[in-house]
């Protein structure tokens, strides 16, 4: 058993190496183990660094974590990361973490994206020239890929709606604008 956190994913993302020049680069999608000490220092350490760089959602990745609070609804949280790092994933390295995200197996006919957050230095909104691209991609793609026995629901920032619609979501009522949901079939599940 391993109680560190563990591999599940190897994709590749576009990586920027000069202005002009862009070469496909194996990452790494982890799951963090909370209660592993190492683990949630990566995470903590991940979590402020990126805080005092505008992102508003990678420390309440790392409190959730570190708390272990769930919705009474909520079968399990998982706390995802996408690295560049490719070995050693006892003791994951905060600063080649580029992505995070908390997801929630549910009760419900739908999972939920529950917090999803990219490092400033290469999130889409804050940087055009950026060095990876498709991080917060491949994450997403990952639980469509690992959980499309069910739904998905996402709650989006009104800016983000348009980087779920590309990956499949759909809004299924106009009053909630930033209420996002995927299903495995492309039908939308209504209300």
């Amino acid at each position: 058993i391993n109680f560190t956190a563990r591999l599940v994913n190897s994709p590749t993302i576009p990586h920027k190496l000069s202005f002009l020049n862009n070469h496909d680069t194996t990452v790494s999608i982890v799951e963090f183990d909370s209660s592993d000490y190492a683990d949630m220092e990566a995470l903590r350490d991940a979590a402020q660094d990126w805080a005092t760089r505008g992102c508003k959602y990678a420390e309440q990745i790392y409190d959730n974590a570190l708390s272990g609070s769930k919705y009474t609804d909520v079968i399990q949280n998982h706390y995802y990361g996408l690295t560049t790092q490719t070995a050693d994933f006892h003791k994951i390295r905060p600063n080649n973490i580029l992505g995070l995200m908390m997801f929630a197996e549910t009760e419900n006919p739908e999972n939920e994206i529950m917090l999803l957050e990219v490092d400033p230095k290469t999130n889409h909104s804050k940087r055009f020239n950026r060095e990876y691209k498709q991080v917060g991609r491949k994450l997403v793609e990952h639980i469509q890929e690992k959980y499309n026995d069910k739904g998905i629901i996402v709650w989006s920032d009104y800016n983000a709606r348009n980087f779920y619609k590309k990956l499949g979501f759909k809004q299924t009522c106009k009053e909630t604008p930033c209420e996002l949901h995927w299903s495995n079939n492309n039908e939308v599940r209504g209300k």
